[in-house]
């Protein structure tokens, strides 16, 4: 299976933010273009940084796009995220939540499903009306 290379770009950012507020982390870090998306997920679980992946799962866009994947125990939406530099690069990905109390969604992968987006801004000026009777 061919290597998925928008979540390696994320996977990558998340080591970039990481290595820009830990030093010590920054000089631990080697060979990271050598690393294929297993061992970069490995490398950030085993450096305790996956709460900044997961908020970044539980952070995306909402976006116009259909899930590609169902489940009947989760709600499932399809998110987008931007992965600022010099050409921003915008990932999405199916994002899993609820369930109830004894469900796990973040347990769902994600990393090998994200897709790269191409995405158009536009500005929108929007008129809300409100209305009442006059007594």
């Amino acid at each position: 299976m061919a290597e998925n290379k928008s979540a390696r770009a994320l996977l990558l950012h998340v080591i970039d933010v990481e290595t820009e507020y830990n030093s010590a982390f920054a000089e631990d870090l080697k060979n990271v273009d050598e690393m294929d998306n297993c061992e970069l997920r490995d490398y950030i679980c085993d450096h305790e940084i996956m709460g900044y992946l997961n908020d970044i799962r539980c952070s995306g866009e909402e976006t116009n796009l259909s899930p590609t994947q169902y489940s009947r125990n989760y709600e499932v939406d399809f998110v987008a995220y931007r992965i600022p530099g010099p050409k921003d690069i915008w990932v999405g990905w199916d994002y899993f939540y609820g369930g109830g109390k004894h469900s796990d969604p973040d347990a769902i992968e994600w990393l090998d499903t994200i897709k790269e987006l191409s995405v158009t801004e536009k500005e929108v000026m929007i008129i809300e009306k409100t209305f009442s009777i006059i007594k």
